[in-house]
C-alpha cells in the first residue's frame, strides 16, 4: 500500500477517521466521501490517496456497515488510477500534495 507513480502533486490526501457514535457516523463519512470524489476526482481531474486510521486498518469494515466504503464510493475498478490506499508515513505521503482531512 504505496503511492503508485502518477499520484504527485495533483493528489488530494484523506487522512481517515473511523466511524464512531457521537463523533463521525457512517453517512457522514460516506456523504463526505462521494463530495470528495464529485469535486476532486470527477470535476478537478484529481487522484486521492488514503491513509486509513488504525482502527480502520484492521477492521476494514464498519460496525454498522459490512461494506467497504472506499471501494465504494471510489470504485474498486478506479483502484491505482485515480484513488489508492497508501502506508507511507504522514510526512512522506504529504510531500508536494494537497491536504484533506476526513
Amino acid at each position: 500500500m504505496h503511492c503508485p507513480d502518477g499520484f504527485n502533486n495533483n493528489t488530494i490526501i484523506i487522512l481517515s477517521r473511523h466511524v464512531q457514535n457521537g463523533y463521525l457516523s457512517f453517512e457522514e463519512k460516506f456523504n463526505s466521501l462521494k463530495n470528495i470524489k464529485k469535486i476532486f476526482i470527477d470535476e478537478l481531474g484529481m487522484k486521492v490517496a488514503t491513509k486509513l486510521h488504525p482502527n480502520e486498518k484492521k477492521e476494514k469494515t464498519f460496525s454498522n456497515s459490512k461494506d467497504k466504503i472506499y471501494e465504494n464510493v471510489f470504485g474498486l475498478k478506479n483502484y491505482g488510477s485515480t484513488w489508492v490506499y497508501s502506508d507511507l508515513h504522514i510526512f512522506a505521503l504529504c510531500n508536494e500534495k494537497n491536504l484533506l482531512l476526513v
